[in-house]
């Protein structure tokens, strides 16, 4: 269940949802393209960029990426939870990867969420973490 701010957000939303620009998502489709050819251009550029800048452009690409991947968690672009684990996969970062960041986020979750009142507990969606459960049995968490 969604929790709006005001009647007005909620009609707005409503707006907005209903058009296909909305519900496919372009623009995280061209974050998706955008970041993966950032970082693709600056490791194939590396010996001309030099070590300091390819280093610092590296690190703000992967801080993209795991804002990518944060996205990619909660459904985003796609309702598919296998297609958004196969977006996110790569260890661009090399941080977590995908699968352990999603197993981590929906066991930290599940704790906060067992420490919230109950009557606020039952406007919470389950969603997100329902996804999180199938990311984690595709990639075998």
């Amino acid at each position: 269940m969604a929790i709006y701010l005001d009647d007005a957000q909620r009609r707005s939303l409503a707006e907005h949802a209903s058009r296909f620009t909305w519900r496919l998502q372009w623009s995280t489709w061209v974050l998706i393209v955008t970041i993966y050819g950032n970082w693709f251009s600056i490791a194939l550029h590396a010996r001309e960029l030099g070590l300091p800048l390819t280093t610092l452009l590296l690190a703000v690409a992967g801080a993209w990426y795991m804002s990518l991947q944060h996205e990619l968690m909660h459904g985003h672009p796609t309702r598919s939870p296998f297609v958004n684990a196969m977006l996110g996969f790569v260890p661009l970062a090399v941080w977590f990867p995908y699968a352990i960041i999603a197993t981590r986020i929906f066991s930290i979750m599940t704790t906060r969420i067992s420490r919230i009142p109950s009557a606020i507990r039952k406007a919470i969606s389950t969603v997100a973490m329902r996804g999180c459960v199938r990311v984690c049995r595709f990639a075998r968490c």
